[in-house]
């Protein structure tokens, strides 16, 4: 599995989750209940109160967080 991810640059960026999971439990001990925060490619800006993100595994669901300003 992969996921392909675009940019506004118009650039695709490819992520194995699998290559990445290797390669963080070959330098940490991973324990149930981890999270591996991976960052986003270039040109994607900055989120803002009232945005929504939305990250879906196919056959397990849709996870989607809306964002708020600290002052909120």
């Amino acid at each position: 599995m992969s996921v392909i991810l675009s940019t506004t640059t118009g650039k695709s960026v490819e992520i194995r989750p699998s290559k990445i999971i290797a390669f963080v439990s070959m330098n940490f001990t991973m324990e149930p209940g981890d999270i591996i925060v991976t960052g986003t490619p270039s040109g994607v800006g900055p989120l803002k109160h009232g945005d929504q993100v939305e990250v879906e595994i196919e056959n397990i669901g849709t996870l989607v967080n809306p964002v708020q300003s600290e002052s909120a």
